[in-house]
């Protein structure tokens, strides 16, 4: 009506004319796909309606597709190299037993970075050969275990250990670890300065503070983000492969072998259907249980180089 400068009339409706008016919408315009499609749908409504009832010789819109949803580019993780040189940055920082084990969590575990600074000592179980955390309260409100193999652990150790007046070892630690307690609130893990909690943007400044320091030399990318940590941990599970069976007990207490999810999103991993939030046995056959290439030895030594 507007290019043609006169009343639409129905003999205007021509399959040309309305694809024009489809790419006007999702072009010119800039519609999201959803509008565009909702108006196509009415479109063809229409053009439907005007040939049952004698106006169109033929129906115009027979053919008139709707606009395709756009793949969304899939995120991306960090490779081996990226990692180790963000880890070797956090053993530079100034809270370098904080902030390395921050970074190696986040790695080692998939959590959401809300997930990771409301944790509480009691959230965590902590042995000396092995280890979980509680998600209390994730996406959805749904809680889960996720485990935490010997690099986490290691370095949890090493970050807590003053604070528990131990040495920095995984038994030292392990039987100094403070117990959930019936009736008392547990403490934060991850203590701001102040004496409280470090909060989800605290979290995010180190993380980025470390990335833009990497980022300067050109040994992560400058666009990396605690998220990326995220998908660093999905990224290994989805290249391991046949290499790795993470087995998840149904509610029912059944074993039904699906590779699957500690980070709380169905599919994150390997799975093709949604998962139980709780994990029951990790096998992983890739040395020493770890989930990750990420190991303690050589990282904070010095070893490796940029």
């Amino acid at each position: 009506q507007v290019e043609e400068q006169k009343p639409l009339e129905p003999a205007d409706l021509t399959p040309v004319a309305l694809v024009g008016y489809r790419n006007e919408l999702q072009h010119r315009q800039g519609k999201a796909t959803a509008s565009v499609n909702a108006e196509i749908a009415a479109l063809r409504s229409w053009c439907d309606w005007l040939f049952d009832q004698g106006y169109l010789p033929s129906n115009p819109a027979a053919r008139l597709r709707s606009v395709g949803r756009q793949r969304q580019p899939v995120p991306k993780g960090l490779d081996d190299r990226q990692v180790n040189a963000l880890l070797r940055q956090a053993s530079r920082s100034r809270h370098e037993e904080r902030d390395y084990a921050l970074v190696q969590v986040l790695l080692q575990t998939g959590m959401r970075i809300g997930e990771c600074a409301a944790l509480d000592y009691e959230d965590i179980t902590f042995g000396e050969r092995g280890g979980s955390v509680s998600i209390r309260a994730g996406k959805g409100n749904k809680s889960r275990s996720v485990p935490l193999n010997a690099s986490a652990r290691q370095a949890l150790a090493s970050y807590v250990a003053p604070k528990l007046s131990v040495e920095p070892t995984l038994a030292a630690v392990s039987a100094a670890w403070p117990r959930r307690r019936k009736g008392v609130e547990g403490g934060p893990l991850w203590g701001s300065q102040k004496g409280g909690r470090l909060s989800s943007q605290a979290i995010r400044r180190v993380i980025d503070g470390l990335v833009r320091a990497a980022s300067a030399r050109g040994l992560v990318p400058p666009d990396a983000s605690a998220h990326t940590l995220r998908h660093t941990f999905a990224m290994f599970y989805q290249d391991l492969g046949p290499l790795l069976a993470l087995r998840i007990k149904n509610g029912n207490g059944a074993d039904d072998g699906r590779a699957g999810a500690s980070a709380g999103r169905e599919g994150i991993a390997t799975s093709h259907a949604p998962l139980h939030p709780w994990v029951d046995t990790l096998l992983v056959y890739r040395g020493a249980g770890d989930l990750g290439p990420f190991r303690m030895a050589g990282i904070k030594s010095g070893t490796l180089v940029d």
